[in-house]
């Protein structure tokens, strides 16, 4: 099975790179030489994590205020791909297709911690 690997960017950040999308076994209900029933499906078809970044900072204002920002989004992405064969040889042929494209949904939390002492926090979504 293909897993996420974390890569080295030319900036020097870290970053992921998801896996390719690979066809799974087919699943069949019957199959013989001249006749079948299958099912075909692409994985993955939803996957769980999270992203997370630091900042460490002065802001731009006439009176800089050093401040470290930190953000945390848990995220699922989601795709779908089934195709259906039934091919019962000089009967029926039925070939059919539910293919969902993919979407990432995620939440997010982040916080700002002053010099000074403040904390600022903030909550949102996001959907792609």
């Amino acid at each position: 099975m293909n897993s996420t690997k974390i890569v080295e960017t030319k900036s020097g950040r870290l970053t992921r790179v998801e896996p390719k999308v690979t066809a799974c076994d087919p699943v069949c209900l019957f199959e013989d030489i001249t006749n079948k029933w299958c099912f075909y499906t692409l994985d993955p078809t939803f996957r769980m994590g999270w992203e997370w970044n630091q900042i460490y900072g002065k802001t731009s204002t006439t009176t800089p205020v050093k401040y470290w920002q930190i953000k945390l989004a848990p995220f699922a992405t989601a795709m779908g791909y089934i195709q259906m064969i039934m091919d019962i040889s000089r009967l029926i042929y039925v070939d059919f297709i539910v293919d969902m494209a993919s979407f990432k949904a995620s939440t997010w939390i982040n916080f700002i911690f002053t010099e000074a002492g403040y904390v600022c926090w903030g909550v949102g979504y996001d959907t792609q």
